[in-house]
């Protein structure tokens, strides 16, 4: 069958099963097509905690920024780390750094450190090319305005501080919130033409920005200086008219990082929810809310099609910009302290808790970017890509001229289950509930999940008394099936059972006797079970090192 028009006639009934078959170069072409497979790239270890990630462009390539205690180097993502560190700029400090942010053409690069100094960094020679006036307060953040004239960072005590490039002079100190800031985020002037202010336009300049902190407010920024060709050099205006507030949001959490999505969009991470809100509307309620995230979510990337958030629970997920739809998720060991997505969406880079950092990279061909690669050398490259679950064809009976080389089975997608659904959507309280109607398998492999998205005390939190014991009644009746590292999910379930659940009001639920001494029975019986198998795994593994070390000796007696 090398033919694609090949007819069926030359197989003989009872030698295959009739099912639907493709051509191998054609099933490996559409592999090509699948848009939301990344695959790793690139990454390494640091020596501090990660600052910052960001993605520019240098000398038309695509670089990685990365900020760490005292350094800021440039790595090249398409490349091993041993690999792209020679050859390329970087910069240490000697004194820790708070913070870092490149400003909107990537030539410059804004940097704070500890001892509340801030600098700015020529990107291609990592030199300094503009130190910064000496501040009495601690950067916690910082970035360039819109207009690229200005840097604007944010203190640990929460007040803001406006820079001008050209002259390195403290241009406004003002305080902005009851806490630290986290973030600073410039904004377009186009999303504000709608709205009357009463400066006069005609002879000031506006630069609009927001800052969040960690007060629960998102604050919307207008700084106001008057035109130089039109006024007199010593023209000034109060602070009432240089700075002014023009919205806040609540989010009701300490906001940890926003970012601009869709153009005129705020999007807002803190606690466990993400909310966005539209800028060139004058009301101050969200327009979507993202919630059920297991941890805090510390992080936020975006471009034009889509936007990553990192969260402490160990998880990346993907969202589209414009409806908001989950698409993607990038379970990890650790928790995430920063994303950054690449404006093309060609690289994904990710930054743990434990100093390390990777880079996936958008696994596709680019078929219809470049309609003249060759099929053939598309397949080569496709070749350390791992593909769907392939069925298998059954051969029976006689022989026949085709053989296994010439034919390849059309994949098979799975069928995501009610299960796997409820799971992309957070609703594990849900998905709880199914799995004790089915297999004992199928509530360790939920509680395994759970316990490795750092989610598994919210199927503990706040159920009434029924599911409770339900619960309880379930695990006791199939303790006899636990493996042993089954036994280390199931006492940390019941430690959440009994820190997140309330006991005083289950037990308020019911002024029977009876039923109060029955969860504390379950809950008794379990910990029993789990506390004598824990104890006789330990004697095992105990007698499974002494038996060795006569096995040893025995051997040495032998030889001798």
């Amino acid at each position: 069958m090398k033919d694609k028009n090949v007819e069926f006639d030359s197989f003989k009934m009872g030698d295959y099963i009739p099912i639907e078959i493709e051509s191998k170069k054609k099933s490996l072409y559409s592999e090509a097509l699948f848009n939301n497979r990344y695959s790793y790239s690139n990454g390494g270890n640091e020596d501090g905690t990660i600052k910052n990630l960001e993605f520019t462009t240098l000398n038309g390539k695509v670089s990685l920024f990365i900020t760490t205690g005292n350094k800021l180097k440039i790595v090249n993502p398409a490349k091993k780390n041993e690999e792209s560190s020679s050859g390329l700029a970087s910069f240490n400090s000697k004194n820790l750094i708070t913070a870092s942010a490149l400003r909107k053409d990537g030539r410059l690069c804004g940097v704070s450190m500890e001892s509340n100094e801030c600098i700015a960094l020529d990107t291609e020679t990592m030199t300094v090319i503009r130190r910064f006036k000496k501040s009495n307060e601690q950067f916690s953040s910082i970035a360039f305005s819109s207009d690229k004239s200005k840097v604007i960072s944010g203190t640990l005590t929460g007040k803001i501080l406006v820079l001008e490039v050209s002259s390195g002079d403290n241009i406004l100190t003002v305080p902005a919130h009851n806490d630290v800031i986290k973030s600073i985020l410039p904004l377009e002037d186009s999303l504000f033409k709608h709205f009357n202010f009463d400066s006069n336009a005609a002879y000031t300049v506006n630069t609009y920005f927001a800052s969040c902190s960690y007060d629960f407010n998102i604050k919307i920024w207008r700084f106001s200086e008057f035109k130089r060709i039109d006024v007199g050099n010593n023209a000034t205006l109060s602070k009432d008219d240089q700075i002014a507030t023009i919205k806040t949001l609540k989010h009701n959490f300490p906001v940890e990082c926003i970012d601009i999505i869709n153009g005129n969009k705020l999007v807002s991470c803190g606690g466990t929810s993400i909310k966005i809100w539209d800028l060139e509307k004058a009301d101050i309620d969200c327009i979507h809310n993202i919630t059920n995230f297991g941890r805090t979510i510390t992080t936020i990337s975006s471009n034009e099609n889509i936007f990553a958030v990192g969260c402490l629970d160990h998880n990346v997920c993907i969202y589209n910009s414009k409806t908001y739809e989950f698409i993607r998720s990038f379970n990890y060991n650790k928790g995430i302290l920063k994303v950054a997505i690449s404006n093309c969406s060609s690289y994904i880079a990710i930054a743990l808790e434990d100093n390390s950092w990777s880079v996936r990279k958008k696994a596709t061909l680019g078929i219809e970017e470049a309609p003249g690669v060759d099929i053939d050398e598309g397949i080569n490259e496709l070749n350390k890509g791992y593909r769907t679950g392939t069925i298998r064809y059954y051969k029976r009976g006689r022989g026949t001229n085709v053989s296994a080389l010439d034919i390849e089975v059309k994949n098979c997608k799975k069928r995501q289950t009610k299960l796997d659904r409820l799971l992309r959507s957070y609703s594990y309280k849900k998905a709880l509930d199914i799995t004790l109607e089915m297999s004992w398998s199928h509530f360790i492999s939920l509680l395994k999940s759970l316990s490795s998205r750092g989610a598994l005390h919210l199927i503990a939190r706040d159920n009434e008394y029924n599911k409770t014991i339900k619960l309880l009644k379930y695990i006791s009746r199939n303790m006899g099936k636990c493996v042993p590292y089954q036994f280390m999910l199931i006492s940390e379930l019941i430690e959440h059972i009994l820190h997140e659940g309330n006991i005083v009001k289950l037990l308020n639920q019911n002024k029977s006797i009876e039923k109060k001494n029955e969860i504390f029975e379950c809950i008794k019986k379990i910990s029993q079970k789990v506390s004598l198998e824990t104890k006789q795994h330990a004697m095992l593994k105990e007698f499974k090192s002494t038996a060795e070390i006569i096995i040893q000796s025995c051997k040495k007696c032998l030889v001798n």
